[in-house]
């Protein structure tokens, strides 16, 4: 072969090489995005013609017609079926999908109205969204009037064009005569109290127990203020803080709801003994402050609507430091149209021994150091629909020995009942007790009324166990852990001497340090395939313990976890485990006990000296499973020899039993 053909050749085959790239990378980003799912139906005694078609797929179908009368031409029940077992299968690099639905008024007396659901919910990787006339029309029912016709469009679209949609995706349809539609609908307006201060949107006719959804958009930041069912301060009722507010709808649901907007329009004014900002645009109020020459004193009930010569104005806030250091105050009533209690707001009312919330309270969040030091406060009852309690909000209230928490709250800060010696447990709204440690914003779920605690039962949403939540707690037998645990912290656990069992469940990802740390009667620990991290000291003198099985996902163990567990007898460890401290080595010391490690199919590496402390004076056996390739050196005190061989090892060569002969 000459040069030049030679030549010739390595250039085609790099072309060849290179096309075969270029298209295999073509083709991964081509990816199959199927959808499949179907479409149904739900008709009353309607005159309605249903038409329909599908774009953006490689054989884009026409959907049957269906036709619900009371004559002749009605669609037989296997028009329906067609509907109904609709097999959206579709291939596309990232086109949106769209159905377009057409809904024909068949009657020339009567007006119909029609909508769509969405009947499954989240799919993954899909965006979909329903438009009629270019408005939102997801789950709102659309007027089609006599003899005249409405489109809906549905979008379905990939978020990644190169991954697949997993999921079946239904959408059902209803029509609903003019002579029914008062039955079943709530029509539902939402406007902006100032149009040029921000937009809203959700008004709809909504069935009667759907989800509508009011949405608040501010033309600059921090506009917006709250909703509310009126701009009239007399009749307002506050019933949200948040600009997109969704709520079941109901007969009894109020009609019209007003996003209260304000720009820097506000002034502050002196009423009665108390300071204001009044926010004129929208008519709210906050406290601010007390004036000089008139604190309040004894029992004072803040007043719920606030006048200013012609003008009303609703209160819908207290300010930070607002009472701050009233040393008269006995008692305090908050009106219900109250959405927060700021920062200090009564720190330092000493003589404060009462707090009442009026009925259908809206308060949604109490600040940092709110009642800090009020140490006369004795009971204090926080109302449902606050979600969250600040850092210190009632540390050092000495007195305090009754508080009735709400099912609505997610968050408390840290130290948030420091100091609090007198609080034994909390209560909540349905008389579930509660208790936590008082430095931590930790509270847990318990089941016996007196203080000798035994048993915890977690809230279903606790994510996080703080550090020192329970330590020490020498009574705790039996806990609970919540399936959303992610997390449990340093100390969480440490010298609760009676706790016996613990099942750790999936989707913890870190056990901190100390964390069961001298649980003297702790015989089983389960670990799950979450766990990647295991910190110092976890373990450490749990001295009835006598296996562990840590799991795959764990990759690092921190000095000393299962140091001085002096019944240790077999450890299993199923992963790769890193270096993770200087004294790693140290994980496994003063465990005379153990004689057997057992080493899965996926270890691959350990650290060196992972077991090479000569405090593990009787290890005879470990067991590398079948399908390792683990080639680390075995421990340096004793002699090893594998598989019953009589040459001695100093390093792992794969799976197998790796025995001891010195002893």
């Amino acid at each position: 072969m000459t040069l030049k053909t030679k030549l010739i050749s390595t250039i085609s085959a790099f072309v060849l090489i290179l096309t075969i790239v270029i298209v295999a990378v073509w083709a991964a980003t081509q990816a199959n995005v199927s959808l499949g799912g179907t479409v149904n139906f739900q008709a009353t005694n309607v005159y309605a013609k249903v038409t329909g078609t599908v774009t953006g797929m490689e054989d884009s179908p026409t959907l049957p017609t269906l036709i619900f009368s009371e004559g002749e031409d009605a669609s037989p029940e296997t028009d329906i079926e067609k509907w109904n077992n609709l097999d959206l299968v579709f291939k596309t690099s990232g086109t949106p999908i769209e159905i377009e639905v057409t809904v024909e008024n068949l009657s020339d007396e009567r007006a119909l109205y029609a909508k769509i659901d969405d009947q499954i919910g989240v799919v993954a990787n899909l965006t979909k969204t329903v438009t009629s006339s270019s408005q939102d029309a997801l789950g709102r029912y659309i007027e089609v009037p006599t003899s005249s016709s409405i489109a809906y469009t549905i979008t379905l679209s990939p978020t990644d064009p190169n991954k697949s949609v997993n999921g079946e995706y239904r959408y059902l349809m209803t029509l609903v005569d003019e002579t029914e539609i008062d039955n079943v609908t709530a029509n539902i307006q939402v406007s902006s109290n100032q149009a040029d201060l921000g937009s809203v949107s959700g008004s709809g006719l909504y069935a009667i127990g759907d989800t509508a959804t009011l949405t608040a958009t501010p033309s600059s930041s921090n506009t917006f203020l709250v909703w509310a069912t009126s701009t009239d301060p007399n009749t307002m009722e506050i019933v949200s803080i948040d600009p997109t507010y969704s709520f079941e709808v109901s007969q009894d649901s109020p009609r019209a709801y007003y996003a209260l907007f304000n720009s820097t329009t506000s002034t502050s004014q002196t009423v009665g003994d108390l300071i204001y900002t009044f926010y004129n645009e929208a008519k709210l109020a906050s406290v601010t402050d007390t004036t000089s020459t008139s604190v309040p004193s004894g029992d004072f009930t803040i007043p719920s609507v606030v006048s200013s010569g012609e003008n009303s104005y609703k209160l819908y806030s207290i300010g930070n430091n607002a009472f701050q250091s009233c040393g008269e105050l006995t008692s305090i009533t908050i009106p219900e149209g109250v959405t927060s209690i700021g920062g200090f707001a009564f720190y330092g009312c000493s003589k404060l021994q009462t707090v009442n919330f009026e009925e259908n309270s809206n308060l949604v969040s109490i600040g940092s150091q709110a009642f800090y030091n009020c140490s006369s406060l004795a009971s204090i009852a926080i109302p449902e629909g606050v979600t969250s309690i600040g850092y210190s909000a009632f540390q050092n209230c000495s007195d305090l020995t009754s508080l009735t928490l709400p099912s609505t709250l997610t968050s408390i800060g840290s130290n948030a009942f420091q100091n609090c010696n007198n609080l034994n447990y909390y209560t909540d709204s349905n008389n579930n007790k509660y208790l936590g440690n008082q430095t931590n914003n930790y509270l847990v779920l318990i089941d016996v009324a007196d203080t000798t605690i035994t048993e915890f039962n977690f809230p279903a949403g606790c994510t996080f166990i703080y550090s020192n939540a329970f330590s020490d707690c020498s009574n705790l037998g039996l806990i609970s852990l919540p399936d959303n645990l992610i997390s449990i912290g340093d100390f969480a656990f440490s010298g609760c001497s009676s706790l016996q069992s613990i099942t750790i469940p999936e989707g913890v990802i870190s056990i901190g340090m100390y964390a069961f740390q001298n649980c003297s009667k702790l015989n089983s620990v389960i670990i799950p395939e979450s766990v990647t991290i295991i910190d110092d000291y976890a373990f450490q003198g749990c001295s009835v313990l006598t296996s562990i099985t840590i799991p795959e996902s764990v990759t690092e163990i921190g000095n000393y976890v299962f140091s001085d567990c002096p019944n240790f007898e077999e450890i299993t460890i199923n992963g790769n485990i890193a270096v993770y401290a200087p004294n790693y080595y140290t994980a496994f010391s003063n465990c005379p006990n153990l004689t057997k490690i057992t080493l899965g199919s996926n270890v691959s590496s350990l650290p060196n000296n992972l077991f090479g402390n000569n405090n593990l004076t009787n290890l005879t056996e470990i067991v590398v499973e079948a399908g390792s390739s683990l080639s680390t050196a075995l421990p340096t005190y004793g002699t090893w020899v594998k598989d019953g061989g009589s040459d001695t090892q100093t390093n792992f060569s794969g799976a197998g039993t790796y025995t001891r002969t010195d002893i």
